[in-house]
Formats: structure tokens, C-alpha cells, sequence
């Protein structure tokens, strides 16, 4: 199993890097979750 944490500073950039990791076969580990600096969404695939 593949873990990848993905991260951008701004919730449209993390929405587009999720769906381009989703059409390849990805799926969502957990919610997203953010800081004072970036909003971030683990992901695997099998």
C-alpha cells in the first residue's frame, strides 16, 4: 500500500491535486485537516 500526504496553501489548489490523485486510482485516508499555513489530505492506493 501506497500513503501519500498532500498538502497546498489553499483549499481550490488541494481540491485539484485530490481529484488528479482520485482518477488514478488514489482514495481518501481520513478528512482533511489545516494550520495556520496549508490544508492537507492523506491518501492511498492499494
Amino acid at each position: 500500500m501506497k500513503y501519500e500526504l498532500l498538502w497546498a496553501p489553499m483549499v481550490g489548489r488541494l481540491n485539484d491535486e485530490v481529484n488528479e490523485l482520485i482518477k488514478d486510482g488514489w482514495k481518501l485516508y481520513g478528512s482533511p485537516f489545516s494550520d495556520d499555513q496549508a490544508v492537507y489530505q492523506a491518501m492511498v492506493k492499494e
